[in-house]
Order: structure tokens, then C-alpha cells, then sequence
């Protein structure tokens, strides 16, 4: 009987033992994140991730990322399945485990273009994992003794992948700063600071009740400010295209899709005339890399800047960001960078190398919907100290019923605490450079990538109509004892001319190639020029949103301002027109009226005639194209 007991005596620990499930998961856990970390960067080069994906896109340093977080993920699993043993020791806990590792590793592996449905990934994953328990069955003590032995392999390759990368990047960094030629003398630095979602008319400066701008009203008095400056389009990834490659949405194609590389972009200009160039994003969804805006910068921080978003980087990280972290914190997105943030990373690097013109592009999302201004900002124009909660918790659904008006009263005193704090983190910004003699050569551009609704035509966010509040912008430019200071100019721009006026400014090579025109003639003339052009503004149509009140649900859309009107166009409705100097609010369509008739005629004219240049600029590269 004894000689009988000890093969199961023998064996049935080698499958329960803690240190074997806790050795298998890390296995797992490493070899998942790993692969993972491989398959998804391969993926996102080649292009074969889904746009969904695209959104949560994670460099390389996902390959050392994923393995940390998930060897965490699977060791907390096996030791729950440890106690699991001990409460029911008859549970064959070697194939639950291998069953369940290898379930969840299979899903994640198969998660990673996103172009697989849930139901796919669910049943090849169940297939899988269950041939795998069997043959684990067949093998049981082999495989235990190959991951117990291999595990601290796969572990020391998983350190080496984290030092080659980390090394890889700081050399290539340090190998293109190198490389840079020698800048001319002089050449001014470049700081552009975007506010993600800020409207032009919260703030001070531009007419605003509340005092939201107090240190950007000082920073006006040394500035060019223009005050009917529009951006190309209402949300995110067209309007910063149009910001770095001077092209409107229609011309750059990035409408619903990432940025191509057919266009030259400023970054790349700077960078070839011998400036440093980096980029700080708090939009990690649309300014990123992975929607195709790293071409020209040396740095760019988009992702993997604190622990949450390196978790919410890996697809078993979403998955607990969407369905554990919101739970538990539904008020702000997980991992969002500050202001202060932002200022600390460029700060840091601009003063790593100072002797040599930087080219800095920032994105403040602090503007951003959920309005979470941090203390005291949150109660700056409120005394309700969750100011903006229930704001956020509704805003989406606003377009399907009434929005109580003190829901929306309490999310604009959020905002407008949002608006002070930014305000507060560009002074100490500015403040930093000119203690480091940086501030007098260097030319600092304030603006917006678009704005937001709050109610205004019963519209609220973005993304999906023309009206002025999404579109008007803020647009400072300050560059001491260079420019106009306190000059202000009421032409409209469009923020599409930016890449035209920074190479005018810096002198920076041939700026032919951003079709501008550069926005220092209408500071440097007492009369603007007569030809110059109307700004547009553009949006693609969104059927796909299924929201069949918004306006782009039906068609695409248009806006240009003259200065004198305000012209929306949309492909399957009326044309609407209105006083741009008398109706800022726009509650008056003049369209129909005798003089809006000769006036819309006009702009539907320059709608057509663009519609045409565009079709044979884009069969000329279709053509050239297939030449090559």
C-alpha cells in the first residue's frame, strides 16, 4: 500500500504546490506581455490595429511595460488559486491554473489588432486554452520543471529588452541632437501652447465677465493678440494637423483618419535648420505619435508617463481602466497629465541643452471634459466643491434630453476654474524661461486646437457643429521687444497660417512649403492686405456616430468668416448666414434675407471653387502616385 501511495503522494503537490502555481503564473505573465508588448508594436508599424486601438496606441517601451504589469496581474491570480487549493484540496489546480492562464494569454494575444471581434477572441481563446491544459495533462510534470526552470530566462530577457530600449531611445535622442546642424546665430526659440478645448470668449482678454485670465491679460500687454482667430476644424486630430502642416482638414486627410506622411511638417523644417524639436501631449486619444504627429520631433511624450497610464497601455490595463478604475474614480480619466505636468517634462528638457533653439509644442487637456479643475481652481467661481461632477456625468447625454440648467451653470464654473489654472501654469511657465534667460528670444504662441459648447443652440461638447464658440479660439503672440506688443488685430486669421508665420519669424529655410500666408503683415501694417484670404474651417460627415441630432450626422460641414459674416455650409442642408460683428451669438440667419442671398452666393462660389482644386490636386497625387 505505501509503494501504491507514493506516485500520487508525489505527484499531486507537484500541481498545487504554491511556489509551482506562483512560478507558472509568472511564466505566463512575462511570455504574455512579452508577446504582446512584440505583436502590438509590429502591428501598429505596419498599420494593422484597428482605429479603436489606435486610440490607446503604445510605443515600444509597451515590450518592457507589459511584462512588469502583467507578471503583477498573474501572480495575484495564483495566489488567489493557492488559498483556492487549500479550501478545495481536491481541485486539480495544475490544469485550473494552466486553463486560465493560458485562457487569459490567448484572449490578450488575440486582442492585439483589434479587428477581431469579442465573440472571435472569445471562442479561438476557449479552444486554445483548453488544447493546451490537455497537453499540460499529458506532460504535467515536464512542463512544471520547463517554467519553473525557464521563468528566471524569460525574466532576465524581459530586463534586458527594458535596458536595450530605454538605451535605444536616450541613444537615438541623443544621436539626433548631434546630428543637428548648426542653427543660425541668433535664432529664436519656438514654444507653442495649446489649451485643448478652450474657447476664445472665457477668457478675460477677449471680453469675459469672470476674471479666468488675469496672468494671460499681463502676458497680452507684451503680445500680438488676434481676436477673431478660427481654428480648421471642431475637434482634436484635424485642427493639430492643420497647426503643423498649414493645410486645412480636406488637404491633410487627417479627418477620420491618422495623419499621413505625404505632407511636410514644421517640426521637420526646424529640426533641418537645427532645432531641437520635442512635443509634450496630455491628449494622449488624438496628439500622439501613433496618429501619425512624431514626424520632425526628437522627443515626444505621449505615453508611459506614470504608473496608471503605463498600466492603461497594455490591453489587460484597458480592460481594468474601463471596467475597475472608473468604477472606483468615475469623476477623471486615469493618468491624466496636468498643466503642471507638462511644464516639468518640457522644462526639464529645454534645459538639458539651452544653447541650442528648441522648437516646443505643449497640449494642456485640462479644459478637456471631465472638468476636474484641481484645488483651489475647482471652487474658483463656485462654492460647490465637486463643481462640475454632475456636469460630466450627463454631458452625454444632453442631446437627447433637456439639460437642467444648473447642471450646466455648475460645469461652466468648472471650466472656467480650469481656465484660471491654465492660466496660472503658462505664467509660471513663462516665468521659468525668463529666469533662465530664455524668455527674450523666444517666441511664445497661446492658442486652441478648438472650443466647446455649453448649451449654446442646445449644443454641447464638440466634434459635430460649426458653430463660433467651437471654433473662435484664442491666438497670442508674444516675442519681446520683436513684435507689436499690445497690438490688436480684429482681421480673421485661420491657425492654419501658424507653420508660415514660425518659419517667417525664425527664418528658418524655405518656407514654401506651408502655404501660409504668415500672419506678420497684419501686425506689421497699419491696414491689412486686401487679398487677404477668408479662414475656413472643416468637417467631415458622421453617420457612423449614429447621433442623428448633431449636425455632421447628415453631411459634412463648412464654416469661413469674412469680416463682416459668418457662413456655415452643409451639404444636404440650408446655407446659414449671420452678422459676424452684431450676432456673435448667431440667432439671426440672414440667408434668406436679399443682401444674405448675394452674400451666400459668393461663399457657396468659393466652397465649389475649392471643392475643385481639391479634386485635381488629389487626382494629380493619385496619378504621380501610380507613376512611382
Amino acid at each position: 500500500m505505501n509503494q501504491m501511495a507514493t506516485p500520487s503522494a508525489q505527484a499531486a503537490p507537484e500541481g498545487i504546490r504554491a511556489r509551482d502555481l506562483l512560478a507558472m503564473a509568472a511564466w505566463f505573465g512575462l511570455v504574455t506581455g512579452l508577446l504582446e508588448g512584440i505583436v502590438r508594436t509590429a502591428l501598429q508599424s505596419l498599420g494593422g490595429i484597428s482605429w479603436e486601438m489606435r486610440l490607446t496606441a503604445a510605443s515600444v517601451k509597451v515590450i518592457w511595460v507589459a511584462p512588469l504589469f502583467y507578471v503583477l496581474f498573474f501572480v495575484l491570480g495564483a495566489a488567489g488559486l493557492a488559498v483556492l487549493g487549500r479550501l478545495a484540496p481536491r481541485l486539480p489546480m495544475a490544469s485550473v491554473a494552466v486553463f486560465l492562464f493560458g485562457l487569459v494569454g490567448f484572449s490578450d494575444l488575440l486582442s492585439a489588432s483589434g479587428r477581431v471581434s469579442q465573440l472571435g477572441v472569445a471562442m479561438l481563446a476557449l479552444g486554445l486554452a483548453v488544447m493546451l491544459t490537455r497537453w499540460c495533462n499529458a506532460h504535467e510534470r515536464a512542463a512544471l520543471n520547463f517554467w519553473k526552470r525557464s521563468v528566471i530566462w524569460v525574466a532576465a530577457f524581459a530586463v534586458l529588452a527594458c535596458a536595450g530600449i530605454e538605451t535605444g531611445l536616450w541613444m537615438q535622442e541623443r544621436n539626433a541632437i548631434a546630428a543637428l546642424r548648426p542653427a543660425a546665430p541668433g535664432s529664436p526659440n519656438v514654444l507653442v501652447i495649446l489649451v485643448d478645448t478652450l474657447r476664445a470668449d472665457h477668457l478675460t482678454l477677449y471680453g469675459y465677465a469672470r476674471k479666468t485670465s488675469p496672468k494671460l491679460d499681463k502676458i497680452a500687454e507684451q503680445s500680438v493678440v488676434f481676436e477673431n482667430a478660427m481654428t480648421t476644424a471642431p475637434w482634436t486630430l484635424p485642427s493639430h494637423a492643420s497647426l503643423l502642416t498649414g493645410l486645412f482638414p480636406t488637404e491633410h486627410g487627417a479627418e477620420k483618419f491618422s495623419l499621413g506622411k505625404g505632407h511636410p511638417m514644421l517640426p521637420e523644417a526646424l529640426q533641418a535648420s537645427g532645432y531641437r524639436t520635442a512635443a509634450f501631449s496630455a491628449n494622449t486619444l488624438f496628439f500622439t505619435r501613433a496618429q501619425g504627429f512624431g514626424r520632425g520631433f526628437i522627443r515626444f511624450e505621449d505615453s508611459f508617463h506614470n504608473l496608471v497610464d503605463m498600466m492603461a497601455r497594455t490591453l489587460l490595463g484597458q480592460k481594468l481602466r474601463k471596467y475597475v478604475l472608473r468604477k472606483v474614480n468615475n469623476e477623471d480619466l486615469a493618468g491624466r497629465r496636468t498643466a503642471a505636468d507638462i511644464n516639468d517634462s518640457a522644462l526639464a528638457w529645454i534645459e538639458e541643452k539651452p544653447e541650442t533653439p528648441f522648437f516646443v509644442f505643449l497640449n494642456y487637456f485640462d479644459t478637456h471634459p471631465p472638468l476636474v479643475p484641481p484645488p483651489p481652481y475647482r471652487t474658483a467661481f463656485t462654492t460647490n466643491e465637486n463643481a462640475g461632477e454632475a456636469f460630466n456625468e450627463q454631458l452625454d447625454s444632453f442631446g437627447t434630453k433637456p439639460a437642467p440648467p444648473d447642471v450646466v451653470a455648475d460645469g461652466i464654473a468648472a471650466y472656467d476654474g480650469a481656465v484660471r489654472y491654465v492660466d496660472e501654469e503658462i505664467s509660471r511657465l513663462l516665468e521659468r524661461l525668463d529666469q533662465n534667460g530664455l524668455g527674450r528670444n523666444t517666441i511664445v504662441i497661446v492658442t486652441a486646437d478648438h472650443g466647446e459648447m455649453f448649451g449654446e443652440h442646445n449644443d454641447f461638447g464638440r466634434a459635430h457643429s460649426m458653430w463660433e464658440p467651437v471654433l473662435r479660439v484664442p491666438l497670442i503672440v508674444r516675442w519681446p521687444e520683436k513684435i507689436g506688443a499690445g497690438r490688436r488685430v480684429e482681421t480673421p486669421v485661420s491657425l492654419a497660417s501658424l507653420p508660415a508665420t514660425v518659419m517667417e519669424l525664425t527664418g528658418a529655410g524655405d518656407s514654401s512649403a506651408f502655404p501660409g500666408p504668415s500672419l506678420a503683415p497684419l501686425w506689421e501694417q497699419e491696414v491689412p492686405p486686401t487679398d487677404w484670404p477668408y479662414p475656413w474651417a472643416e468637417l467631415a460627415a458622421c453617420p457612423e456616430r449614429n447621433r442623428p441630432y448633431i449636425p455632421c450626422y447628415s453631411g459634412a460641414l463648412k464654416a469661413i468668416q469674412s469680416p463682416d459674416w459668418y457662413f456655415i455650409y452643409h451639404e444636404k442642408q440650408a446655407p446659414q448666414l449671420y452678422d459676424a460683428k452684431k450676432d456673435r451669438a448667431q440667432l439671426q440667419n440672414l440667408a434668406d434675407t436679399p443682401e444674405g442671398q448675394k452674400v451666400v452666393a459668393d461663399f457657396l462660389l468659393r466652397v465649389r471653387e475649392k471643392r475643385m482644386r481639391m479634386g485635381a490636386s488629389q487626382e494629380n497625387a493619385l496619378a504621380a502616385k501610380k507613376a512611382n
